[in-house]
């Protein structure tokens, strides 16, 4: 018997994002799309939780959802999570932007407490977005300061996104220059 041939067009279910898309929509929240990226976010009261991918998440096989979101709907926090489509490091100015018109539309400072969260290059994010909201709480597991070469010389690993993104603005690149000076010098 012949094998079904597979569907070529189909997206893989570790880049789609319908079913988190769906459960925003239906929990009042929203769901935006970028280049690199795919930011949620689902109201909550009394924290928001801002979570960040890390470098194993597109190897998920499963249809995914921000790091936490279980955690903050089981409480009843806001969760914004930002997700990759690409593991760029968080380099991309469209999602720079994009997290600075929040800012700007009052989303983080409408929270009492602002907890930021990821891993490895999304503790990276976590620490280099905490300016976001000032005094927020930041937890991130083996981050990274920067990648870029005048920050990190001694960095050696990560070399392909060390090549292949912009590491040379200074502004948003070094994670240690965030809101969290005291936790960033523990941390590294």
């Amino acid at each position: 018997m012949p094998q079904p041939r597979p569907n070529k067009t189909a997206i893989p279910s570790n880049l789609n994002f319908e079913g988190i898309k769906r459960d925003v929509k239906e929990a009042g929240g929203f769901h935006h799309e970028t280049e690199h990226h795919v930011i949620t976010y689902t109201p909550g009261k009394s924290r928001l939780l801002v979570s960040f991918d890390n470098l194993a998440s597109l190897k998920s096989k499963l249809p995914r959802k921000p790091w936490g979101q279980d955690v903050a709907q089981k409480n009843g926090w806001g969760s914004l999570g930002v997700m990759t489509k690409k593991n760029d490091w968080f380099r991309s100015t469209e999602l720079t932007d994009y997290l600075l018109g929040l800012r700007a539309q009052g989303l983080f400072e409408s929270y009492p407490v602002v907890s930021m969260y990821g891993a490895s290059m999304g503790g990276y994010a976590a620490c280099l977005f905490a300016p976001l909201a000032p005094g927020c709480i930041v937890v991130a597991f083996a981050p990274q300061s920067s990648l870029s070469a005048e920050d990190a010389p001694f960095e050696k690993r990560y070399r392909f996104a060390r090549r292949t993104y912009d590491w040379s603005s200074t502004e948003w690149r070094d994670a240690a220059q965030g809101d969290c000076p005291e936790f960033c010098a523990l941390a590294w």
